[in-house]
This record gives structure tokens, sequence and C-alpha cells, in this order.
């Protein structure tokens, strides 16, 4: 498999990365992950967009790079049915490790590579509740993804899929590599964006797309009870889409899969999905 390592494509197992790189000591860096679909990139425009907002909120340069020709490059001679690119700027190497960079001319260092992956677009879901650890600015897409780990690997612990994190007042502001959305009478309603809630690519394209179903949609703050009263629960993320939940914290879920609102939502949001890759 060959990847993008700064400015070269190489194999693999022959990429190096300095021990100096801030990204690898601090994790000083940002990442997105694009949908592959058909070898085809599935809201590509919005992926690199945001990652242009986390690079200057970490006011990392922007790199001289052309990352429509990187994706290109790497699904070149590939046949990815469904996938992703993962793509990592870091702010680069730094020869002295320090905390503070200002005033030092680093460059910034990327790092590309595709990954196929099974489509599980029709599986329900089991999730747990877990405390919200993450630092406060969860509105950049960093690496630093070790209370995201944790989270993760209690849900797998207990056997579930995802874990939503909840925060000291006790709402739940997402999920660990998710948006979540609660249904209640035909009503969609989502926590909404603030800094410790990443504003996710998929979770805007699924609200716009149950606005052309007529649907209306509600930015609200959410609990496990109310989850827990809920007709559905919908997770999404830029490899999954939209799924829905059958399980919260070991209590079932009453989703009827063909009567259900997700369903008539993931017809449409496949069908308008089309004019959105490249």
């Amino acid at each position: 498999m060959k990847v993008y390592l700064d400015g070269k494509l190489v194999d693999h197992d022959k990429a190096t990365v300095s021990i100096f790189d801030r990204g690898f000591l601090f994790s000083d860096s940002v990442y997105e992950v694009i949908q592959v679909c058909n070898n085809k990139l599935f809201l590509f425009n919005e992926h690199i967009e945001r990652l242009h907002r986390s690079l200057k909120e970490l006011n990392i340069p922007i790199p001289a790079v052309d990352f429509l020709q990187i994706c290109r490059n790497l699904l070149k001679d590939q046949e990815i049915v469904y996938g992703g690119i993962y793509i990592q700027v870091t702010r680069g190497r730094q020869e002295n490790r320090s905390h503070f960079w200002y005033g030092q001319n680093i460059k910034p260092f990327v790092v590309a590579f595709v990954q196929a992956s099974p489509p599980n677009l029709y599986k329900n879901l089991k999730v747990i509740t877990y405390p919200d650890l993450r630092w406060q600015r969860c509105d950049i897409k960093s690496n630093s993804l070790l209370a995201n780990v944790l989270a993760r690997e209690e849900a797998a612990v207990r056997a579930s899929d995802e874990a939503l994190l909840i925060n000291e007042s006790g709402f739940i502001n997402e999920g660990s590599s998710t948006n979540v959305y609660m249904i209640k009478q035909n009503k969609v309603i989502t926590p909404p964006l603030r800094e410790n809630i990443l504003p996710g690519v998929t979770r805007k394209f699924c609200l716009e797309t149950l606005i052309s179903m007529g649907i209306t949609c509600e930015e609200s703050t959410l609990t496990k009870q109310e989850l827990l009263t809920a007709d559905e629960i919908w997770l999404s993320s830029s490899t999954k889409d939209v799924l829905p939940v059958e399980e919260l914290d070991g209590s079932k879920i009453n989703f009827n899969r063909d009567k259900s609102l997700w369903l008539k939502l993931h017809e449409n949001f496949q069908k308008r999905k089309i004019d959105f890759l490249i």
C-alpha cells in the first residue's frame, strides 16, 4: 500500500516520521477522514474546509499542497468500494523539544493514506454512556484523542459499538467519534454546536437531507433520560453515514426499522450522496 508522506508516495512499510515531529510529541496536529465510495470522494470540499479551519484555530500554516490530487493519487489503480482517506497535518519537526513554538521556522508535515472497510450501513448499534473527559476545544479536529480512545475502549469492553459522552451538567455532547440525534414524534433533535462538539460534516449533510424531506430539525440539549424515551436514536460519522441505535446502556430502544424515519432518511441520504461524490 502506498501512503502520501510530505510530498511523496512511498510504500507504507518504508514511511517514517521524525521523532521530533510535534504531532508525535504533543499531538500538535489536526486530521480529517474523507469517505470513499466506489473510488470517489464524498463531501471532499466540506472536509477540506474544516481541515483549514482546524489549522487556523491552532495557528498551523495551511500547507501549499493539492489535497484533491493527493487523494486521487492514493486512489489511482485501486477499486475502493467503501472506505476512507485519512489526512493528518502536523505543525512539523522541531529539533529541540519545547512546548512553545512561536517565532520558529517550522514547516507543516502532511501524511495521508487510504483504507478499505466493509460498508455496515444497515447495522443497529449498541451504545453506552461515558463521562466526557476531553479537552474544551472539541470543535477543532485535533489528534489529541486519548479520552476518545478510553471511551471507545470501555464501549468495546461492554460489548457495545460506541460511547456517548456526558458532560458535567448531565448533557450528552456527542459520541467518541459520532454526532447523536434523538427522534421524537417525527422531530429530529441534536445537540447544538459549541466548543465541546465537533461540527460534523455528515451531521450537516444529514440535517440538510432531513430538511429537504420536510422533517422538523431542532438543536437542543439532550440527556440520557430523554434518549431512553426516544422513538429512535441515530449516530452519524464520516465513515458510517447515519446508523440507528437499538440499545443504550443495556436498555432496548423500541426501533422498528421497516416503519422508521431512519429508513426514509437512509434512502434519501444515499440518493442525495451521488451529487456530492467527486
